[in-house]
Protein backbone atom coordinates (compact mmCIF):
# COMPACT_ATOMS: atom_id res chain seq x y z
CA UNK A 1 0.00 0.00 0.00
CA UNK A 2 2.70 2.41 1.02
CA UNK A 3 4.62 1.56 -2.35
CA UNK A 4 1.60 2.48 -4.48
CA UNK A 5 1.10 5.64 -2.60
CA UNK A 6 5.03 6.50 -3.07
CA UNK A 7 4.18 5.52 -7.20
CA UNK A 8 1.47 7.58 -7.41
CA UNK A 9 3.41 10.70 -5.84
CA UNK A 10 6.10 9.97 -8.35
CA UNK A 11 3.68 9.99 -11.44
CA UNK A 12 2.07 13.28 -10.56
CA UNK A 13 5.59 14.86 -9.66
CA UNK A 14 6.06 15.61 -13.52
CA UNK A 15 2.99 16.85 -14.57
CA UNK A 16 2.89 19.23 -11.97
CA UNK A 17 6.62 20.35 -12.87
CA UNK A 18 4.86 20.38 -16.32
CA UNK A 19 2.36 22.61 -15.50
CA UNK A 20 4.45 24.65 -13.78
CA UNK A 21 6.63 25.13 -17.00
CA UNK A 22 3.29 25.88 -19.48
CA UNK A 23 3.30 29.58 -17.92
CA UNK A 24 5.36 31.19 -20.84
CA UNK A 25 4.64 29.11 -23.47
CA UNK A 26 0.36 28.76 -22.73
CA UNK A 27 -0.13 32.35 -22.29
CA UNK A 28 -3.79 33.63 -23.40
CA UNK A 29 -4.03 37.08 -23.11
CA UNK A 30 -3.80 39.42 -25.69
CA UNK A 31 0.08 40.38 -24.85
CA UNK A 32 3.20 38.37 -25.24
CA UNK A 33 4.70 37.25 -21.77
CA UNK A 34 8.05 38.57 -23.19
CA UNK A 35 9.43 42.58 -23.30
CA UNK A 36 11.66 44.62 -25.43
CA UNK A 37 14.51 46.76 -23.78
CA UNK A 38 15.82 49.33 -25.99
CA UNK A 39 19.16 49.24 -24.04
CA UNK A 40 20.97 52.17 -25.73
CA UNK A 41 20.78 53.81 -28.76
CA UNK A 42 24.58 54.77 -30.82
CA UNK A 43 24.76 58.16 -32.51
CA UNK A 44 28.01 59.89 -33.54
CA UNK A 45 30.22 63.13 -33.86
CA UNK A 46 30.31 64.70 -36.71
CA UNK A 47 33.91 63.37 -37.32
CA UNK A 48 32.46 59.81 -37.10
CA UNK A 49 32.86 58.71 -33.61
CA UNK A 50 30.97 56.95 -31.30
CA UNK A 51 28.68 58.88 -29.12
CA UNK A 52 25.35 59.21 -26.80
CA UNK A 53 23.78 62.18 -29.53
CA UNK A 54 23.84 62.41 -33.23
CA UNK A 55 25.64 65.07 -34.70
CA UNK A 56 23.67 65.67 -38.27
CA UNK A 57 25.45 67.26 -41.26
CA UNK A 58 22.95 68.38 -43.48
CA UNK A 59 25.27 68.01 -46.48
CA UNK A 60 28.42 66.95 -47.45
CA UNK A 61 30.32 70.97 -48.22
CA UNK A 62 32.77 69.16 -50.67
CA UNK A 63 30.18 67.45 -52.85
CA UNK A 64 26.98 68.79 -52.12
CA UNK A 65 25.58 65.37 -51.78
CA UNK A 66 23.27 64.67 -48.20
CA UNK A 67 23.79 61.02 -46.84
CA UNK A 68 21.24 59.22 -44.31
CA UNK A 69 22.48 58.87 -40.88
CA UNK A 70 22.62 55.78 -39.98
CA UNK A 71 21.91 54.79 -35.70
CA UNK A 72 22.40 51.52 -34.21
CA UNK A 73 20.10 50.30 -31.07
CA UNK A 74 20.90 47.93 -28.59
CA UNK A 75 17.89 46.14 -28.26
CA UNK A 76 17.32 42.86 -25.14
CA UNK A 77 15.04 40.55 -24.55
CA UNK A 78 13.42 39.53 -21.42
CA UNK A 79 10.64 37.63 -20.06
CA UNK A 80 7.87 39.81 -18.35
CA UNK A 81 7.23 36.79 -15.22
CA UNK A 82 10.31 34.68 -13.74
CA UNK A 83 11.19 31.74 -16.27
CA UNK A 84 9.64 28.74 -15.62
CA UNK A 85 11.43 25.87 -14.16
CA UNK A 86 11.90 24.68 -17.80
CA UNK A 87 13.23 28.09 -18.92
CA UNK A 88 11.47 30.02 -21.83
CA UNK A 89 10.14 28.58 -24.45
CA UNK A 90 11.10 29.38 -28.30
CA UNK A 91 7.93 31.26 -29.14
CA UNK A 92 9.11 33.82 -26.47
CA UNK A 93 11.72 35.26 -28.53
CA UNK A 94 11.14 38.17 -30.16
CA UNK A 95 10.76 39.21 -33.67
CA UNK A 96 11.31 43.08 -34.06
CA UNK A 97 9.49 43.63 -37.83
CA UNK A 98 9.61 47.54 -37.74
CA UNK A 99 10.43 50.79 -36.49
CA UNK A 100 8.75 54.57 -36.14
CA UNK A 101 11.43 57.39 -35.86
CA UNK A 102 9.46 60.79 -34.39
CA UNK A 103 11.27 64.02 -33.72
CA UNK A 104 10.41 66.80 -31.18
CA UNK A 105 12.12 70.31 -31.27
CA UNK A 106 14.31 71.26 -28.30
CA UNK A 107 16.23 74.40 -29.47
CA UNK A 108 15.23 76.65 -30.54
CA UNK A 109 12.01 75.79 -28.66
CA UNK A 110 8.76 75.26 -31.07
CA UNK A 111 10.78 75.25 -34.18
CA UNK A 112 9.17 72.84 -37.00
CA UNK A 113 10.77 69.34 -37.04
CA UNK A 114 11.49 66.32 -39.89
CA UNK A 115 8.62 64.78 -40.97
CA UNK A 116 7.72 61.53 -38.95
CA UNK A 117 8.94 57.98 -40.47
CA UNK A 118 8.76 54.07 -40.28
CA UNK A 119 10.67 51.48 -41.85
CA UNK A 120 10.55 47.99 -41.73
CA UNK A 121 13.27 45.50 -40.06
CA UNK A 122 13.40 41.85 -39.10
CA UNK A 123 15.06 40.65 -36.72
CA UNK A 124 14.91 37.80 -33.85
CA UNK A 125 15.80 38.09 -30.52
CA UNK A 126 16.01 35.07 -28.09
CA UNK A 127 14.91 35.45 -24.54
CA UNK A 128 18.05 36.95 -22.62
CA UNK A 129 19.79 37.90 -25.22
CA UNK A 130 20.68 41.72 -26.63
CA UNK A 131 21.15 42.43 -30.49
CA UNK A 132 22.71 45.50 -32.30
CA UNK A 133 20.31 46.30 -35.15
CA UNK A 134 20.95 49.31 -37.45
CA UNK A 135 18.38 51.52 -38.85
CA UNK A 136 17.76 54.69 -40.67
CA UNK A 137 17.83 57.62 -37.83
CA UNK A 138 17.44 60.64 -40.61
CA UNK A 139 16.64 60.19 -44.56
CA UNK A 140 18.42 61.75 -47.08
CA UNK A 141 15.37 63.39 -48.29
CA UNK A 142 14.67 64.89 -45.01
CA UNK A 143 18.00 66.95 -45.43
CA UNK A 144 16.83 68.17 -49.13
CA UNK A 145 13.49 69.69 -47.49
CA UNK A 146 12.07 72.45 -44.86
CA UNK A 147 13.75 72.79 -41.70
CA UNK A 148 17.04 70.96 -42.72
CA UNK A 149 17.81 72.10 -45.97
CA UNK A 150 17.53 76.08 -44.30
CA UNK A 151 20.39 75.04 -42.51
CA UNK A 152 22.91 74.63 -45.37
CA UNK A 153 25.34 77.29 -45.98
CA UNK A 154 24.64 78.72 -42.36
CA UNK A 155 25.83 78.27 -38.92
CA UNK A 156 22.88 78.21 -37.41
CA UNK A 157 21.62 74.57 -35.73
CA UNK A 158 18.54 72.88 -34.36
CA UNK A 159 18.71 70.68 -31.74
CA UNK A 160 15.96 67.57 -31.65
CA UNK A 161 15.02 64.69 -29.69
CA UNK A 162 14.42 61.65 -31.69
CA UNK A 163 11.87 58.99 -30.04
CA UNK A 164 12.43 55.57 -32.31
CA UNK A 165 9.94 53.27 -31.51
CA UNK A 166 10.11 49.43 -32.29
CA UNK A 167 7.40 47.09 -33.21
CA UNK A 168 7.91 43.95 -32.34
CA UNK A 169 5.82 40.05 -31.89
CA UNK A 170 7.12 36.91 -30.26
CA UNK A 171 7.03 33.86 -32.09
CA UNK A 172 3.50 33.16 -31.23
CA UNK A 173 1.97 36.12 -32.89
CA UNK A 174 1.29 38.14 -29.70
CA UNK A 175 2.33 42.18 -29.40
CA UNK A 176 5.72 42.77 -27.76
CA UNK A 177 4.70 46.01 -25.20
CA UNK A 178 5.91 47.51 -22.13
CA UNK A 179 4.68 46.46 -19.04
CA UNK A 180 2.75 49.38 -19.20
CA UNK A 181 1.02 48.48 -22.12
CA UNK A 182 3.22 50.65 -24.70
CA UNK A 183 5.53 49.70 -27.77
CA UNK A 184 9.07 49.68 -26.67
CA UNK A 185 10.76 52.97 -27.51
CA UNK A 186 14.33 55.04 -26.77
CA UNK A 187 15.45 58.55 -27.45
CA UNK A 188 18.64 60.43 -28.88
CA UNK A 189 19.09 63.75 -29.36
CA UNK A 190 20.49 65.15 -32.79
CA UNK A 191 21.77 68.32 -33.41
CA UNK A 192 21.13 69.15 -36.94
CA UNK A 193 23.67 71.67 -38.44
CA UNK A 194 26.21 72.04 -42.04
CA UNK A 195 29.28 70.84 -40.00
CA UNK A 196 32.56 71.65 -41.26
CA UNK A 197 34.11 68.36 -43.10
Amino acid sequence: MKRMKTLKILAILPCIFLLLSCDNILNDGEQSNSVLIVAKITGQTADGGDADFYESDVQDDTTGNVYEDVSVASLEARLKEPESILGPSYNNNVLVYGYRVSYTAVLPSGSSVPVSFQGSMNVVIDIDATVDVSFILVRAAAKNAAPLQDLKGTINALLVDATITFFCRDLNGKPVKTPSGQDPSGTISINFADWVN
